[in-house]
């Protein structure tokens, strides 16, 4: 039987910052890689092989994958298993 848990930040701000999709998107795969990271050791202790699921769509027909490849890029450079 396979379990998931899934770790969501919600920050709360006065306006939405500036930036373009791109940069957001990556962004969000830094903050899921650092999360990620901080738990390694509980994972490791569980034999637990560590993903970081992106949100980032696979079809280029939407705007967020202009970020795909280098988010997929980064989270595998840093030894985790991609998923978008």
């Amino acid at each position: 039987m396979a379990y998931g848990t899934v770790i969501v930040v919600l920050r709360k701000e006065k306006g939405t910052p500036k930036i373009g999709t791109k940069e957001r998107m990556l962004r969000e795969v830094t903050l899921s890689v650092e999360a990620a990271y901080s738990i390694c050791d509980i994972l490791e202790k569980y034999d637990v092989e560590p993903e970081v699921h992106a949100d980032i769509n696979t079809d280029p027909k939407f705007e967020s994958n202009i970020a795909l490849k280098e988010a997929m890029g980064y989270i595998l450079g840093m030894g985790f298993v991609f998923k978008a």
